[in-house]
């Protein structure tokens, strides 16, 4: 069975809300277990959080970054990417945009897996202000 991205990523959000408690790790099995294949499921629990994570700061005046390092652990090469060439990255924003109605509580159940988020929550509790916060492109480690 072929799930669409689209359908993908509304699956893994409901799962996201359900499951909330579970690392990546065991969110990809239950992604897998549900039809999402390996690869994208790799992708949504990476670029998901990010892009809601996005959206839910819109209006925070943080600075986001438009590109991103993949590290491949074995040789240790590094490549940029922008953003908006991650196909997942741009269907998850243009949900989340979608779903700005339904509050802070559903952002936050996504976008607190997010790297992005946890960077700039850290920065928050050591005293920076949101509309000071500049964030460097991010490593994803393959």
């Amino acid at each position: 069975m072929h799930i669409s991205l689209k359908q993908s990523i509304k699956l893994a959000l409901d799962i996201f809300q359900e499951l909330q408690d579970l690392d990546d790790k065991e969110l990809i099995e239950v992604f897998l277990s549900r039809g999402i294949s390996k690869d994208l499921a790799n992708e949504i629990v990476v670029f998901v959080p990010m892009a809601f994570c996005r959206i839910m700061l819109m209006n925070s005046r943080v600075s986001f970054p438009h590109s991103f390092v993949f590290k491949e652990v074995v040789t240790g090469s590094e490549q940029e990417h922008l953003f908006t060439d991650i196909s997942t990255f741009c269907e998850a924003f243009l949900i989340a945009e979608s779903r700005l109605d339904l509050g802070f509580n559903y952002f936050i159940g996504v976008a607190k897996r997010s790297c992005e988020y946890h960077a700039i929550s850290n920065l928050v509790s050591h005293g920076s202000r949101l509309e000071d916060i500049i964030l460097v492109p991010p490593i994803i480690i393959l």
